[in-house]
């Protein structure tokens, strides 16, 4: 299950939350299968990306959570090859990848991935905040949204904020 998934014409982006759960390679799968079926449905993105939003930004963390060089997957195969079959936990994105391999491998190869921590992101929201015209209803509105989520996210425990 996705945490988040934005697409546009051009282009489709997944957004994984941590707040203190383990990452792993076999998330990055999944959402890597969710992007080859909005391609298999409304066709090829220019851009693919997946987004993890979390406590710190220890990149070398992410490199061993993950199983490859973090932001890099430089070989796809060998990045699904090496996470053991006992971990590959979702028969129906096995069974989408070994029907449909090429289409599988393409997609994860031309993923961009990011990280931002809570922290970070706390602050781009404050930077919006701040450049939003109050006197504007449509602002007011975006105002009121972001303003919430801010107050949750600074008194949630496991952001690291």
């Amino acid at each position: 299950q996705q945490d988040g998934l934005f697409v546009s014409n051009k282009s489709a982006l997944g957004i994984e939350i941590k707040l203190g759960a383990k990452t792993t390679p076999y998330q990055i799968v999944k959402y890597a299968y969710l992007l080859c079926l909005e391609e298999q449905i409304f066709g090829q993105k220019e851009n693919l990306g997946l987004l993890y939003i979390r406590p710190n930004l220890s990149l070398d963390k992410m490199s061993r959570e993950c199983g490859f060089e973090w932001p890099n997957l430089t070989d796809a195969t060998h990045f699904y090859e090496s996470i053991p079959v006992s971990k590959r936990s979702n028969k129906t994105v096995n069974r989408f990848i070994e029907q449909s391999p090429e289409r599988f491998y393409s997609v994860l190869e031309r993923m961009k991935f990011g990280c931002i921590s809570w922290g970070k992101f706390n602050c781009s929201i404050s930077n919006i905040l701040r450049e939003l015209d109050r006197s504007e209803p449509g602002e007011q509105t975006l105002f009121r949204l972001l303003s919430g989520f801010q107050k949750q996210l600074i008194s949630h425990k496991n952001t690291g904020i």
